[in-house]
């Protein structure tokens, strides 16, 4: 398997056929979550010295304004809270299955010498495949669960019954575990390869990717590798702009200023909305170029050169 020929033709599909990159970024919601929130309007009855600076012992005074928060809450407040929180998990489930199909077969098609693709073509496919992926990514995130907990419970065990030196010991078997995990997710995004391009069942398509994953270990490690380290290098560009986003609030926040501090906050949320639809894009961009670098890695090994 030539690797560098899997990277640069995956980068030549995803500029040529740009409609991947609205795909990679639905992918790329599975793979991620967001944290939002803010405290526009609402009094912390906090003594400001005049109105004007603040101290930080005086968020002694929290867990105290917590606990009065939670007493006075309605009581469907949470219950519609926990409600809409499923409705968003189902809605992401969704549209990232969706990415992760069109993603894959337009990837697989381009590799084969289609000239156009469309989204109408590409979603397409995703009502064709799409319990067989939500399916298989239930699988995978129950055998995940299962491992995580056979994982955390005993290192928790020993961490407390050791004071903490039992999880230094842990260090490398955790650290084999970690590998060990990032290789079961190359075995999912291979099985996704092979469920949606050559219409296999799940368990079909389970037996074809471990197949192909253990007949080229050496090689698919590599490239997990490879891709890794490119997915590293642009999330540590990418998130260099958001040091400068923060910079007003932390510098606010150092001053012990309320007017600084509510300026500097501000400041920080445009920023970070005019930065937001750029992030939304790179993210889509590395996504589908990822997805693709992996549908060429099994075509590549199982016989299917591109169609020039």
């Amino acid at each position: 398997m030539d690797f560098g020929e899997i990277l640069t033709r995956a980068w030549s599909i995803i500029w040529k056929h740009k409609i991947l990159w609205v795909f990679g970024f639905l992918a790329a919601m599975g793979g991620g979550g967001g944290n939002g929130g803010g405290n526009a309007g609402v009094n912390y009855n906090l003594p400001n010295n005049g109105g004007q600076d603040f101290n930080l012992p005086q968020f002694e005074n929290l867990p105290r304004w917590m606990e009065g928060f939670f007493e006075s809450m309605p009581v469907w407040l949470p219950i519609l809270l926990v409600l809409l929180a499923l409705v968003l998990i189902l809605v992401v489930i969704v549209l990232s299955t969706f990415g992760r199909i069109g993603l894959t077969r337009g990837a697989w098609l381009a590799d084969e010498g289609e000239e156009r693709l469309g989204f109408g073509q590409l979603w397409g496919y995703g009502t064709r495949y799409f319990w067989r992926v939500v399916a298989l990514i239930l699988i995978v995130v129950a055998i995940s669960i299962v491992i995580g907990l056979v994982i955390l419970i005993p290192t928790v065990l020993v961490t407390i019954a050791t004071l903490g030196i039992g999880l230094l010991c842990l260090l490398p078997l955790l650290c084999v575990l970690s590998i060990g995990l990032s290789l079961f997710s190359v075995v999912f995004d291979l099985a996704t390869v092979a469920i949606v391009n050559e219409d296999l069942t799940i368990a079909d398509g389970l037996r074809r990717a471990w197949e192909v994953f253990r007949a080229n270990l050496a090689q698919i490690i590599g490239m997990a590798l490879i891709l890794w380290i490119i997915s590293m290098v642009i999330g540590f560009v990418l998130g260099l702009p958001v040091l400068l986003i923060l910079a007003p609030i932390i510098i606010g926040a150092i001053s012990q200023t309320r007017a600084i501090l509510g300026g500097g906050a501000l400041i920080s949320i445009v920023l970070f909305l005019i930065y937001l639809p750029i992030l939304m894009v790179a993210q889509g961009i590395l996504q589908s170029y990822i997805g693709s670098a992996w549908t060429l890695v099994f075509r590549r090994l199982t016989g299917r050169p591109a169609s020039l």
